[in-house]
């Protein structure tokens, strides 16, 4: 997926449920939410941004149908601005097929459900909910995406969960993602994460599709890093700031990103060692590209190598002509012109 072309928005920390290993810690405790207003003029932004580079916006959480009133709000108003509008949930509300139906044909700006269940999720929500759900979404003809959080692969609750998927959803439509010890994971479940000195070596899909979040932060993605209290490279702004346009037009030109987008942060830690003249990582989690970028942002004596490295204009440059050569974005190389020729 090219830059920019799907973003997330995080309507709500507000949840049915309170999963172990959340990492924004949603729950029913919770009261942030977006505000309605904000919320339409993100989007109003989101649309508007080089005359329709955005085409769908993901609505997340939290959960995002705890307060459907609102939630249909925003979907409604996301749709008639022209954007593919989807959402990720728990199914917590398919108590059975037939009202599944009827709340999903309620919502037609939905275009495309994300659905999450896993051995967390399942101490509070029946699998049958989610079951209910994907039949519904098919009835209807809206495509569904499923993710599942496990620790292991070889844990025998995941493996459960994987064959009753595979008997109602294609295999394709199922990603499995590791937990992370950080928001209540890193009190709620045991750290009993295998590292190894090989480090996972794979490209940053998700840091292409910065989430919009309720306090106006924009952040490249929705793993870990949003937990760091300081700030970094991954925090593109803030919509009480500035106008969308301006984060990520400035986000275009984020050499640090781009890295992790084009080579993954394996790549970038290599780059930063080698400023260092020594070794910053050897151990690494099996498989979790996550995990290497979280510890290089929240390492704040490894925080100047990253500045110099992304302040170097070379090595801006370099990024440009690897964008376009390697992902097919011209955006960066047009904007240093641009600069060059100001």
């Amino acid at each position: 997926m090219k830059f920019l072309e799907n973003i997330g928005m995080m309507i709500s920390y507000q949840c049915q449920v309170a999963c172990p290993h959340c990492i924004v810690e949603a729950g029913p405790e919770r009261c942030e939410k977006v505000d309605p207003a904000e919320a339409r003029d993100w989007l109003r932004q989101a649309a508007a941004y080089k005359s329709g580079k955005i085409k769908g916006v993901s609505l997340t959480g939290g959960e995002p149908f705890y307060d459907m009133e609102s939630f249909r709000d925003i979907m409604e108003f996301g749709d008639s601005a022209g954007l593919f509008m989807t959402a990720v949930t728990n199914a917590y509300w398919a108590t059975s097929l037939q009202d599944a139906v009827e709340l999903l044909s309620s919502i037609p700006a939905l275009k495309m459900l994300g659905l999450s269940t896993d051995v967390y999720h399942q101490q509070f929500i029946d699998f049958e909910r989610v079951a209910h759900a994907i039949r519904a979404a098919e009835m209807l003809h809206i495509p569904v995406q499923i993710s599942v959080c496990t620790d292991s692969k070889k844990d025998p609750g995941y493996q459960e969960i994987m064959q009753k998927l595979l008997q109602i959803a294609d295999k394709d439509t199922i990603d499995t993602v590791m937990t992370y010890s950080v928001g209540r994971a890193a009190t709620m479940l045991p750290q009993e994460h295998h590292r190894v000195v090989v480090a996972p070596v794979s490209a940053c899909t998700a840091a292409g599709s910065p989430v919009l979040f309720p306090d106006g932060r924009v952040i490249a993605c929705i793993g870990p890093l949003i937990n760091l209290v300081s700030g970094h490279h991954l925090v593109l702004g803030n919509l009480r700031e500035d106008s969308l346009e301006d984060i990520l037009n400035r986000a275009q030109l984020n050499p640090i990103l781009h890295t992790i987008r084009i080579w993954g942060p394996y790549r970038l830690l290599q780059l930063l060692e080698r400023k260092a003249g020594a070794v910053l990582l050897n151990q690494f989690l099996e498989n979790n590209v996550c995990d290497i970028c979280y510890r290089i942002f929240s390492n704040q004596k490894i925080k100047h190598l990253i500045e110099s490295l992304a302040g170097d204009r070379d090595f801006m440059q370099m990024i440009a002509y690897a964008r376009s050569f390697y992902l097919k974005e011209n955006d960066m190389l047009e904007l240093l012109g641009a600069e060059r020729e100001g």
